[in-house]
């Protein structure tokens, strides 16, 4: 039912990718209909497999000679445990419901599918309060180092996501001459990501621009997806003018594809 549904209402059609989040607006829709009746049925059938797990739990719990019984009990805690988490989390997406807190205001919901697998994925709007609950006030002391923390000159965005009130701060300047070292390339003519036709663009854009720079390139994706269409696209092309193509996890280990691409002088280095 959620593949249907995704495949016939997906807002990101990209073409390895789909993606739908789950509005109020998309529960609504009588197609969606279909879908909380096959949860209703996985939950039942969920709630029936918990009552057994919960009943051989019961038998088996006085039976301390049983072999293996200590690790036995602690298997059977951790199923009914995660059968009971599995029905809560089914219900809170499909139906909106949640277990005391705030569902509506405080998680969103999406479906994301890929190839063959179908994701259910949640996620909070808010991660400070979740941070602070079960990392930052359970360590004396949290460090949190980056080249990209501060946001024009200052922490305050990154403080107000993460939920720091009180930390100190040392924001340090860079030794890198942007100015004199680095060359922007912006094209402007490339379609939205998911739309007909992106992935194609993506794929003449780099192959243009490594042919104007002879290799000597380093392209990053935000995918391995991503990475391995442009990859398969590229790769022809630009072999046939002598430009050698490197993949992260296609072509090596990490340590092998950085010795190739300083050894060859015309290399292009796809990674993530």
């Amino acid at each position: 039912a959620l593949w249907r549904f995704l495949e016939a209402h997906a807002e990101d059609q990209g073409e390895y990718e789909h993606r739908l989040r789950l509005t109020t607006a998309v529960r609504r829709h009588p197609e969606w209909q279909n879908v909380a009746l096959a949860a209703e049925n996985l939950s039942l059938a969920l709630g029936e497999i918990d009552s057994g797990l919960n009943r051989l739990y019961a038998m088996l719990e006085p039976l301390s000679d049983v072999l293996n019984h200590e690790n036995l009990m602690v298997e059977l805690s951790s199923l009914i445990y995660r059968g009971g988490e599995l029905r809560q989390r089914i219900n809170s997406a499909v139906y909106q419901q949640g277990d005391g807190e705030s569902e509506k205001s405080e998680r969103i919901y999406w479906l994301s599918s890929r190839g063959d697998i179908l994701t259910l994925c949640a996620a909070p709007l808010h991660v400070g309060p979740v941070l602070k609950e079960d990392l930052f006030s359970r360590k004396e002391c949290v460090v949190l180092t980056s080249a990209t923390l501060s946001t024009e000159g200052h922490f305050g965005y990154i403080k107000g996501r993460l939920g720091l009130e009180d930390a100190s701060e040392l924001l340090l300047g860079s030794s890198f001459d942007y100015m004199g070292a680095a060359l922007v390339y912006i094209p402007d003519d490339i379609p939205e990501p998911g739309r007909p036709g992106y992935q194609q663009a993506v794929a003449q854009v780099l192959i243009d621009l490594c042919r104007a720079t002879g290799g000597r390139t380093l392209a990053l994706f935000t995918s391995h997806a991503a990475l391995r269409a442009s990859g398969e696209a590229i790769r022809a092309p630009l072999q046939g003018e002598d430009i050698l193509v490197l993949g992260q996890g296609l072509d090596g280990s990490p340590r092998q594809l950085l010795q190739a691409f300083k050894a060859n002088p015309r290399a292009v280095l796809l990674g993530t």
